[in-house]
Formats: C-alpha cells, sequence, structure tokens
C-alpha cells in the first residue's frame, strides 16, 4: 500500500518511521525539498498542497491521500473524493478543523 502525505513536517516523519514496521509505502507532498520527512519517505514531491494541479498528479502515487497539516485546499479533495480517491479524513472533516482553527486564532 502507498500512502500519500500532504506535508511533510514532524508528523509526516514520525508517519513515515511507524509504516516502514508495517511495509507500508509514504510518499510526502512538500514545498521545502528538505523538509523532516523527507528522508524517510518513499517519495518526496517538491511542490505545494495549495496547488490543485500538483495535488492531483500527486495522488496518482498514492492508494490512500491523508494530511499532516490542515491546511490544504479542501475544494480539491472533495474533487479527488467525487473521482474515487481515499481521503482520510474526508475534505469534509479537514474543512471542519480549518473552521475551528480560524475561529481559536480569533479568539485567543
Amino acid at each position: 500500500m502507498v500512502v500519500g502525505v500532504l506535508g511533510g513536517g514532524q508528523l509526516g516523519r514520525m508517519l513515515c518511521q511507524a509504516a516502514s514496521h508495517m511495509t507500508i509505502k509514504v510518499v510526502v507532498l512538500d514545498p521545502h525539498e528538505n523538509c523532516p520527512a523527507s528522508s524517510l519517505s518513499y517519495h518526496h514531491m517538491v511542490g505545494s498542497f495549495d496547488d490543485s494541479a500538483t495535488v492531483e498528479e500527486f495522488t496518482k502515487r498514492c492508494g490512500v491521500l491523508t494530511v499532516e497539516i490542515e491546511h490544504v485546499d479542501v475544494a480539491t479533495l472533495k474533487k479527488l473524493e467525487k473521482q474515487g480517491v481515499s481521503c482520510q479524513p474526508k475534505a469534509s472533516t479537514i474543512r471542519i478543523i480549518e473552521v475551528i482553527s480560524c475561529y481559536t486564532c480569533i479568539h485567543i
């Protein structure tokens, strides 16, 4: 199985470490060439997880798509779900997380 992760930060790195013990390949999309997950991932694609075309191209490498950061293009994830891509969590859940995150920042 190949799991695609949008974001290659510390959480992505830990996911790569855990997946390696289960023979799960993790591919990472992150705008930074030397993101923390890049050295442990099966493949690291440098690109923006906000760019629809980049995310769609990246998804061709994955059996399942997940996120490591909530700042992704939810509309693209919804489109991919309609095309049959397994997104975990669902785009609607990520949207709720974004709204809560925004609300929390404003009210702190």
